[in-house]
Order: C-alpha cells, then structure tokens, then sequence
C-alpha cells in the first residue's frame, strides 16, 4: 500500500531522535513520494533542520512541553502561546495524514497521533511505566523489550513489510559538516599531530551525568599524560556546564565555539576520541563512526548502548539499571554509587586502550 503523507512522532530527547533517523531513511527508500512530517520538541527542533529526506518539521508549542524540555523553563506562557498551541492541534488535524509512526510510546505522543484521524497509526502493544493510550493507535506491535531503541524502532516498521537495514544510515545533509567558524577554531587552536578527545559533560537528567569536578581532573589527565588534546564539546543543551568549564582549564581553546547543533556535529567529526555518558552527543558521535566511551549508571545499556563504534563502562551494581534517573519520579536515589564510583583513571586507562596502547599513564 501507497501513502503520501506521513507522520513521524519522535519529540524528545536528542539521543531518542538521533536513534529515529535510520528509520526516516528507510521510510524515505520505501515511499521515495510521500510527504514526510516529523513531530518534535522545539529544544531538538534544529536536530532536524540538519536531515534530507524530510519534507516538513511539526514543532510541539511550549504548552504541552514539560518545563524541563523547554528552552526557557521559567518563561511563563502568554496568549500567543496558547494560540501557538491551537495552530499545532488544527495542522495536525487537518493534513490529512495517511499513515502514523509513533516512536515515542508516551501519553501525549499517542494523543497526537489520534487526533490526526490518520487510518492507520502504528505504535507500541505494551505501554511504558506511568503512561496511557496506546489503544488507540490502530495498529500495535509487539516489540521486545531487551533489544536496542534502534531496533524496537525497526521493529514498528515490520507492520509496514519494512525490513531493517545491512547498513545503519543517517540521513544528514551534505553541508551538515560545512562551518566556517568551527574549522577555524580547530585551524587557530589544534594541530593535526595530536589526538583529539572530545569531553562531553551533560546528559538529560542529573542522575545519569558523571560528576563535573571527574571530568575537569580527567581533561588535565588527558593533557599532562600527552594523550591528546581534551576538548569540552558544547551543545544546546550544556551551555552552563561547559561556561563553568571553561574557566576552570588551562586553556580557553580546551571548550568548542558554539553550542549549537551543527557546530557539535562538526567538532564531533574532528575528535578521534568521545568521551561521555548516556547522553545525545556521545550517542551521536558513536553513530557516525567515532570511538566513543560511554560511562553508564542508572539507564539500560542494552537498549541505549552503542549501537556501532562504542564502547562501555559501568560498575554493574545490583541496582542497575533503575528507575531513579527519571526527572518524574518522585524519589531520588539514596547513594547514586552508578557513576559516583567510576574513577577518573578507569576512564584515562579506557582511553588509552582505544587510542595509544603504548602511551603511559602516570
């Protein structure tokens, strides 16, 4: 069956969108015709101006975002945010929409799809802890639950005759990796003869971050045991984190210049090595073929691990993974041992094994 306007649900966050896009190039191989629109928060909206093969970007209004995925959380919402929000609701009603794919298994994503009044609306059989609404998607599949997020994704697609690809793809743009500004920062700041180990310091919640204080003893590690250049990788959602960097290290030109999404795309792209935690930058740097070590505590390594360059670490406690990581729920860990007991010189020894076997470390 032929559909020519297509709707993809995927809001939040930037790793979970990141792990979408395979999916979109598969829909766009498989329907080269149709019109394909993608529902996304506005805090990840620029993720997506930087992906061929889709035809429009559907921004979900500040009034139906939690406050801790808004830009500005502490903006209060004004009339034009309520008529914002009436011109989302009436685009998704009347474009006529012929087929949903609801990648993001919440409450809200399965209202949305609903009220496309699409014939048929793809999502998850079971649904998630604390949510509702996936009777009223019209066609359920069952996904496992121990597979990778790319995967389940995948495996939505089967209701389609949709087979999963021999080779991940990520549609981004040509110009994508194009920045005047980026290329040069590195031209002035870094030579080509030393390794470049990117830092990434953030993640979505608190509870999966590795401690700030780990990672500046880590980056002058790197620096005084010559095993490269550290490099503070800035995004969207890390600006103070990484203001709060760059005032502790040595040199200014340890943090990349900007902290948007196309100028983290191309620092990434210049960086042999990415070190960071459950978190959309180092997802991302896996994912375009970068050796990336990712630190992991409290989320499940089976569905949010890398999927192809990466590797891991952990202290496989007995309570992980768990659920006190989410930013909803009400308690907060008692110890948050996950990632407090990864030292810094596990990670320096990680780092070494990747990239310099025959470098010593002091």
């Amino acid at each position: 069956m032929l559909y020519n306007r297509i709707l993809m649900i995927q809001m939040s966050a930037m790793g979970s969108i990141l792990f979408a896009l395979p999916s979109l190039s598969l829909l766009r191989d498989r329907y080269p015709n149709a019109q394909i629109t993608w529902v996304v928060r506005k805090k990840y909206a620029d993720v997506l101006e930087e992906i061929d093969g889709l035809d429009q970007i559907l921004v979900v209004p500040e009034l139906f975002t939690p406050k801790w995925q808004r830009r500005d959380p502490f903006r209060k919402i004004n009339l034009s945010g309520y008529i914002e929000a009436f011109i989302f609701l009436f685009r998704l009603w009347h474009q006529h929409f012929d087929l949903v794919i609801n990648f993001q298994n919440d409450t809200q994503s399965n209202l949305f799809s609903w009220l496309t009044r699409a014939h048929i609306r793809i999502g998850h059989l079971k649904e998630l802890r604390g949510e509702w609404g996936n009777f009223l998607n019209t066609v359920k599949v069952e996904v496992p639950a121990n597979i990778h997020t790319i995967e389940q994704n995948f495996h939505l697609l089967t209701a389609l005759g949709v087979d999963a690809p021999k080779i991940l793809a990520l549609p981004f743009k040509e110009s994508t990796f194009e920045s005047e500004e980026t290329q040069k920062f590195f031209d002035d700041n870094h030579s080509n003869q030393v390794p470049i180990i990117g830092l990434h310091l953030g993640a979505g919640w608190e509870r999966k971050k590795w401690p700030f204080d780990y990672f500046m003893k880590l980056a002058s590690k790197i620096y005084d045991n010559g095993l490269g250049q550290p490099l503070i990788l800035s995004s969207p959602d890390d600006w103070e984190l990484t203001a709060k960097a760059s005032k502790i290290l040595k040199e200014k030109y340890w943090v990349s210049p900007s902290d948007s999404f196309k100028s983290l795309l191309c620092s990434l792209k210049k960086c042999d090595l990415v070190v960071g935690s459950d978190s959309g930058p180092a997802h991302l740097a896996q994912l375009l073929g970068i050796k990336t070590v990712m630190l992991f505590g409290p989320t499940d390594m089976i569905k949010f691990g890398p999927y192809s360059s990466g590797t891991t670490l952990s202290k496989k406690l007995a309570c992980s993974p768990c659920w006190f990581h989410e930013p909803t729920y009400k308690k907060n860990c008692p110890e948050y041992r996950c990632m407090n007991e990864i030292t810094v010189e596990e990670v320096l020894q990680k780092i070494q094994s990747e990239l310099m076997e025959n470098v010593p470390v002091n």
